[in-house]
């Protein structure tokens, strides 16, 4: 399905440009991330994504619904990250996060829902679901709020609907 590659893309005030898609990459997932279900990505996963994207020290990392922080964490030790924002609205699953992030300097758990939160500071967002409304408030969000360069990194379809939606 022509929807369904890997892409990061740079947000500009012109719209979303693609400026990567990886076949190998999402041949490489498990059918689960595919279809959208709900799953945990393996921390080689997150890496690649955050390699694709060019995560550097410079980089202030929000994950929009970072559920276990798996991704906070290899931002902070392996990319070292200036500061990494998980944004979770499971308050249970936000509380497990922070236990497992309370040790790292500027990491953090925003336990909200994504749309109510400001992105301004942003410089990469790792944002990947598949409800249309809320892709659809997202883009809304984005469009308002973040800066020319801001990488979003998604590995389903949204971008590409979003490149669809915007031009």
């Amino acid at each position: 399905m022509e929807s369904q590659k890997l892409s990061v893309y740079f947000y500009t005030s012109d719209r979303y440009q693609s400026s990567l898609r990886i076949k190998k990459f999402l041949s490489s997932l498990p059918q689960s991330v595919i279809r959208g279900d709900e799953i945990t990505l393996s921390q080689g996963s997150i890496r690649r994504l955050f390699e694709f994207a060019g995560l550097s020290s410079s980089d202030i990392l929000y994950h929009l619904g970072c559920g276990s922080s798996e991704s906070l964490r290899i931002a902070h030790d392996e990319f070292k990250v200036k500061k990494s924002i998980g944004v979770e609205i499971n308050t249970r699953r936000a509380m497990n996060a922070r236990e497992k992030i309370n040790h790292l300097q500027n990491a953090q758990i925003i336990n909200k829902d994504m749309r109510k939160i400001d992105l301004s500071e942003a410089t990469v967002i790792f944002f990947w679901f598949t409800d249309d409304k809320l892709i659809e408030q997202m883009i809304r969000k984005f469009e308002m709020e973040l800066k020319d360069g801001v990488r979003l990194i998604t590995i389903w379809s949204p971008l590409d609907l979003m490149t669809n939606f915007l031009s």
